[in-house]
């Protein structure tokens, strides 16, 4: 059975018409929308809340994936971490943004482990992270500044952001653009 903070996110999505009408029944949200436009997408092909079910338990899914194949941690450790309270119950079972915060922040875990690194990408996803709920907007900024500070630090990195100096302003802008719509979204 579905609570009602989950119920409520899914009536808005559901019942809003077009975006910019989701935009304005959001005004009492106080997350920023990126997991309400994803249940925008899903409430156009049906509208039982089964489907918020469904992408919610596909993107836990995924999560759960991303931890299990790229973790540096013993199989035991990986088994403990994904039947824990919080990945099994409160990411994985009730719907809410919060599975997504998860997801976008493994994500980015995988990402930066990448040589060469696409920045682009983790532009994207950082960026992201700034729309699925709003405590991740300072654990972006902070993920950028890392990323910066290791880029800083790093004479291989460097030398790649020499020739690839577009990629790296090109996810800088895209973070920045995400971030910029999220939070006008927030304080309207």
């Amino acid at each position: 059975e579905m609570w009602r903070d989950e119920l409520q996110a899914w009536t808005l999505a559901r019942d809003s018409s077009s975006l910019a009408e989701l935009w304005q029944n959001m005004v009492t949200e106080v997350h920023p929308m990126l997991w309400h436009t994803l249940l925008f997408v899903i409430a156009r092909f049906t509208r039982n809340p089964v489907g918020m079910q469904c992408l919610h338990w596909l993107i836990a899914v995924i999560s759960v994936y991303l931890f299990v194949r790229f973790s540096p941690f013993t199989r035991f450790q990986k088994v403990l971490f994904c039947f824990g309270y919080y990945p099994f119950y409160e990411y994985g079972v009730i719907s809410r943004n919060y599975s997504l915060c998860m997801l976008l922040l493994f994500l980015f875990c995988v990402l930066v482990q990448r040589r060469p690194r696409n920045y682009i990408a983790l532009g994207g996803v950082i960026g992201l992270l700034t729309g699925a709920h709003v405590f991740d907007m300072p654990i972006a900024w902070t993920l950028l500044v890392v990323l910066a500070w290791d880029c800083a630090r790093s004479p291989e990195e460097r030398e790649y952001l020499r020739h690839h100096r577009g990629a790296a302003l090109a996810g800088v802008f895209l973070f920045v653009l995400c971030q910029t719509f999220f939070a006008a979204e927030l304080w309207r």
